[in-house]
């Protein structure tokens, strides 16, 4: 006889995922290359604890993983049943010290010009950042003129 264990009991601490960009304060965002890819992507993919709150869960994973003090996260993009929740967070004019085990560069851009390597050089960068930028700009709920040229 075969028994089917319930979520609960093989999920016994579910977590949350998101996806967060960063701005700083002159509205420029934060790329990083991990080098495993070695492509360009948006700086934090991450899981919040369960009962942590998602601004949290940011805070704590960009002090970790960017030595950034990030603040006033803000979902801008609804997470679906193939991707993560996408969150913008604010740095000010603080420069990231990343972990090198895990990012190898990171680049301040501007919007319009992430807007246009999606549209030129998508190979250069990761199939989520591209994801998320497209999505972005379809909705654009926070003004990051995120327009895609062409």
């Amino acid at each position: 006889m075969t028994t089917t264990l319930g979520y609960d009991t093989v999920h016994r601490t579910p977590t949350r995922d998101f996806s967060c960009f960063v701005v700083d304060d002159t509205g420029r965002l934060l790329l990083v290359r991990r080098g495993w890819a070695g492509l360009w992507s948006h700086p934090l993919d991450g899981q919040a604890a369960r009962g942590e709150p998602m601004a949290r869960a940011i805070a704590r994973l960009g002090g970790a993983q960017l030595a950034l003090p990030l603040t006033n996260a803000v979902c801008v993009l609804p997470g679906t049943s193939t991707a993560p929740p996408v969150y913008l967070a604010e740095v000010g004019l603080a420069e990231p010290d990343p972990d090198l085990t895990r990012l190898v560069a990171h680049r301040w851009v501007d919007p319009e010009e992430l807007g246009r390597a999606v549209v030129v050089a998508p190979w250069a960068l990761s199939a989520a950042l591209v994801t998320h930028v497209r999505r972005l700009a379809d909705v654009d709920p926070v003004g990051l003129s995120l327009e895609l040229a062409g």
